[in-house]
């Protein structure tokens, strides 16, 4: 197992205490073959970490951590917001509570207030394409006005001249595309778009505490019902795909691409 297994052991670490090792998933060697079998589903992985968490002695926290969570967020919003906490509920939506041109910087409060780390905002989908193309195209222009200069006395034939102008126009949209994708990664004031799987306070506050999980524990105690809902943010933000994907089902290599 490569590089991305390694930061997802160090994280489980980190948030549920246990060492997980490739050892944990394998399964008995098939007698005929000598091959050993891995179980690498997100189902097992949770397997190991509760199986695991049986034989630490753990201080048991008075109240679920993902309530703590979720009241931290509540009343960090209401400091930011200058609204009395008892206005923001757990079911309020996000979408509605938090205006998209002041998103970026109530987000940044936010982070400040509760000194930890908070779900990254995404790129708009036609901001983000928009951008790309318009980015892209002059560059391309560019180098291809560059390369048609060069060529211009060219004292060879029209054909091979069309040629040098076609392999010139390809080898442009090189540096454009290049120098678009650059250019995404740093406009952070197009990042205004909820994350896919928080769209409610309480969403926030379990994205929250999956981010955060090993600082709840230090402060709060820990306890077993959370573990499934904080391993999937974990899992997610380690392997870079959206929260929905990432079922007791899925395939950790097949599935989310975990190297």
């Amino acid at each position: 197992m490569g590089l991305d297994f390694v930061a997802l052991t160090m994280r489980v670490k980190e948030s549920f205490g246990v060492d997980v090792e490739p050892d944990d998933f394998r399964l008995d060697s098939d007698a005929p073959s000598g091959k050993q079998n891995l179980r690498t589903k997100v189902g097992d992985l949770l397997e190991v970490i509760l199986r695991k968490r049986q034989s630490l002695a753990r201080r048991e926290g008075d109240v679920g951590l993902r309530e703590l969570a979720v009241a931290d967020v509540r009343r960090a919003m209401a400091e930011v917001l200058e609204r009395p906490v008892e206005a923001i509920d757990a079911d309020e939506q996000l979408e509605s509570l938090v205006h998209k041109h002041r998103r970026r910087a109530v987000w940044r409060q936010l982070a400040r207030r509760l000194r930890k780390r908070l779900p990254g905002l995404e790129l708009e989908y036609v901001s983000e394409r928009a951008v790309w193309w318009a980015v892209c195209l002059p560059l391309t222009a560019a180098a291809a006005a560059a390369g048609i200069w060069w060529i211009r006395d060219d004292p060879g034939s029209l054909a091979s001249r069309w040629l040098a102008f076609v392999m010139i126009s390809v080898a442009a949209f090189l540096p454009g595309v290049i120098g678009a994708t650059a250019f995404l990664s740093l406009p952070w004031w197009l990042r205004r778009r909820l994350p896919r799987h928080v769209a409610s306070v309480d969403d926030l506050g379990a994205a929250v505490l999956g981010l955060n999980r090993d600082r709840y524990v230090q402060e709060h105690g820990d306890r077993n019902d959370d573990v499934w809902p904080s391993l999937r943010i974990l899992v997610a933000d380690v392997l870079d795909v959206p929260v929905e994907r990432v079922t007791l089902d899925a395939d950790l290599i097949r599935d989310l691409g975990c190297s």
